[in-house]
């Protein structure tokens, strides 16, 4: 599961290191705007969502 970390102070390496358990990204509110952290975290769902639609065989027809 993705991870978008958007905080007002810069973080540590041993923060990262907590918080980091797969892909994640990290934010800084000083130098990025809310709209890009809206563009990050929809990119993000979009991916997910076509991951898990490449996961799921599609039905054969007349099959229930």
């Amino acid at each position: 599961m993705p991870l978008a970390v958007y905080s007002g102070h810069d973080l540590s390496s041993l923060d990262r290191g907590q918080l980091a358990l797969g892909p994640t990204h990290f934010l800084s509110k000083v130098r990025v705007q809310p709209q890009q952290l809206e563009a990050l975290v929809l990119t993000m769902l979009r991916s997910l969502r076509l991951m898990e639609e490449a996961a799921t065989p599609e039905l054969s027809v007349g099959n229930p």
